[in-house]
């Protein structure tokens, strides 16, 4: 069939011929007709839904420590209320730094359902790149998990953080004196933007990516 085409014609442009045969055009699929989109059931949605049916099974532990669903939901939502009390905005990037812990789970959990945008942070890099990725990020919140500090921050750089306790979750010096409730979550959609990832750099000045919910 292409053959015949460049025979027939062969002073036309390559792009101007077809693979597709007239038998097989009335079998194939309209390329340019719009799929209706699958629903998916968010992170968040999924997370809260398992803690109602199954509170009491275990969600996540290491070494002689666990949480059930229903202990890591209560941090969790404790941690997404707080953002949200420091006027946190949907899509404002939160960068949560530690070593891994039940309180890294929490504070990832809590960042995504706040509708803060999640920049996971490895303590083991080296402080330039950390610096770099809150820059390049845009982070205006900082999750300290552990007692690793924050000395690796730059001092010109203005960012509210906060610590929380590795093992129980608990936000240190903030938590007791804040009137939760008053902090609503919102109501987190599939469009909205929720994790950011950096590319290895190895050819030259790492780049942020951005991925959505519904990813």
């Amino acid at each position: 069939c292409l053959l015949a085409q460049i025979v027939d014609a062969p002073e036309q442009r390559v792009g101007s011929y077809s693979l597709v045969t007239a038998e097989s055009r009335e079998v194939l699929p309209d390329p340019t007709a719009v799929i209706e989109e699958p629903l998916q059931r968010l992170v968040t949605e999924s997370f809260f839904s398992w803690a109602q049916k199954a509170p009491l099974q275990t969600a996540v532990c290491q070494g002689e420590h666990s949480w059930t669903y229903e202990q890591l939901a209560e941090r969790t939502d404790a941690i997404g209320r707080i953002l949200k009390h420091t006027e946190l905005k949907t899509g404002d990037v939160v960068a949560v730094h530690g070593r891994r812990s039940l309180g890294l789970i929490a504070s990832m959990l809590g960042t995504l359902v706040s509708g803060g945008v999640l920049l996971l942070i490895d303590h083991q890099l080296p402080d330039l790149r950390k610096r770099l990725m809150l820059k390049e990020g845009r982070a205006r919140r900082l999750l300290l998990v552990g007692a690793d500090g924050k000395d690796w921050l730059d001092a010109g750089q203005a960012i509210e953080s906060f610590s929380i306790e590795a093992m129980t979750g608990a936000i240190i010096d903030s938590e007791s004196s804040l009137n939760l409730k008053t902090a609503s979550l919102p109501k987190v959609l599939p469009e909205y933007p929720a994790y950011i990832f950096f590319t290895s750099g190895t050819t030259g000045t790492p780049k942020a990516v951005l991925g959505c919910h519904k990813g």
